[in-house]
């Protein structure tokens, strides 16, 4: 195996973690929108930073955790994922389970803190296949 950095995944291990990130393994029935700022449409007509999630039973359950890559200065999903604010199959918001969100992005010039409200948890930090500088 060839490292990537100092004590970072080797490279067959990153591809591993590509492919589990980005490989669907759950066929969703109840799927909502959670998060989005309303300054940025995305070409499909979904806000920035609005992503889906599924509610089927059983899927988010104390002690879930969201990893956020790309937070671009929109909290919303990030924090209404930690509150539990977006969490119910139908009628309005409601409080639910809040899971523990750990946010990245190296983009935004803010030092590892922790973000309110709700618990995120943020580090200025990226994927990538190579250690280096944005």
């Amino acid at each position: 195996m060839t490292a990537v950095g100092p004590s970072l995944l080797s490279a067959e291990d990153f591809a591993w973690l590509r492919h589990q990130l980005t490989t669907v393994t759950w066929h969703c029935k109840h799927k909502r929108a959670v998060g989005g700022a309303t300054r940025l449409v995305r070409g499909d007509g979904s806000l920035d930073g609005m992503w889906m999630v599924c509610f089927d039973q059983g899927v988010l359950t104390p002690g879930c955790v969201i990893y956020s890559f790309g937070i671009g200065s929109d909290w919303s999903f990030d924090e209404a994922m930690a509150t539990g604010d977006a969490f119910g199959l139908s009628g309005p918001p409601r409080k639910g389970i809040g899971c523990a969100v750990h946010a990245f992005d190296p983009t935004m010039g803010l030092p590892s803190h922790v973000h309110q409200p709700g618990t995120v948890w943020f580090q200025p930090t990226a994927l990538g296949a190579a250690d280096g500088l944005l």
